[in-house]
């Protein structure tokens, strides 16, 4: 886990990722985990565990605009022999959808994961996450391919379309 002193140096800042109540909030939300394969913790040992697993063998962190604590953002599982990983990203609190934090969060991602070696990194979005699209987008990721009717989401299929981003600097 990183300690404050670790942490990426802006207004909006990745750091540890906490067990909270809060957290637990964000994934009980319909609203908020809409677009995510999120499970459903019942508590906060359960989700301590699911957070530790994921430190174990992705890079993941908190998004925080100050001091609080406004989503999360993980790079991983990271296959360390072809050196890239699937970037997922969630903002929990609403107030703070739509004003480029995912954006800057994925930004901030990428960098960590080109400076611990990743070569590409990727993100699968269901078809009609605009937000979600648009962020990556923004950050020169790039459409390489999609799963049709991959994901069974409100009642019907959808495609799943993968975006991508390669470390040219290597």
């Amino acid at each position: 886990n990183a300690t404050r002193s670790e942490w990426i140096t802006h207004p909006l800042v990745l750091g540890p990722v906490i067990p909270s109540e809060q957290y637990q909030r964000w994934l009980l939300d319909k609203e908020v985990t809409r677009y995510l394969e999120a499970a459903v913790f019942l508590n906060r040992a359960l989700l301590n565990d699911y957070i530790n697993a994921r430190n174990a063998d992705s890079i993941f962190r908190g998004i925080y605009l100050g001091e609080r604590h406004i989503g999360n953002i993980k790079a991983g599982p990271i296959d360390h022999r072809h050196k890239h990983a699937d970037i997922g990203i969630m903002i929990g609190e609403k107030d703070c959808w739509g004003k480029g934090y995912g954006t800057e969060a994925i930004r901030q991602m990428v960098e960590l994961c080109w400076t611990s070696g990743l070569h590409m990194v990727t993100a699968g979005i269901i078809e009609g996450n605009v937000g979600s699209q648009q962020a990556f987008f923004r950050n020169g990721f790039w459409q390489i391919g999609r799963f049709t009717e991959y994901r069974w989401f409100e009642g019907e299929w959808r495609d799943e379309i993968i975006y991508g981003k390669v470390n040219r600097a290597d």
